[in-house]
């Protein structure tokens, strides 16, 4: 699955993908400014939980190697509620044998 794929299957916020994407030492800095990890995410979405719409845009999305087993991921998110957009970042790794998110940031502009 594509990197691109994979930030899109996150915005449907379901507990058994984010548990499977997300690494074990996954970061973000959320729009709110507060930092958060896996557990973190995991406890705030649910286990039930899963959007069957997804309210977000994705737009300018573009991947540079960081190397042979990291990628960065920026693009912008719109959400198609409010209209409010976010400049985000992720750096997606390698293991084994396939792609975790272990770093996002979201930042409103």
């Amino acid at each position: 699955m594509s990197i691109i794929e994979l930030e899109r299957q996150l915005l449907h916020y379901s507990y058994d993908e984010f548990e499977q994407i997300l690494d074990d030492e996954f970061i973000e800095f959320g729009t709110s400014g507060k930092k958060y990890n896996k557990v973190d995410q995991l406890n705030a979405i649910g286990k039930d939980a899963e959007l069957t719409e997804v309210f977000f845009d994705v737009v300018d999305f573009q991947e540079k190697n960081v190397s042979d087993d990291v990628i960065l991921a920026t693009y912008k998110t719109i959400n198609k509620l409010t209209k409010q957009e976010v400049l985000r970042s992720s750096l997606w790794r390698f293991n084994g044998g396939k792609w975790q998110l272990f770093f996002h940031q979201g930042t409103k502009i």
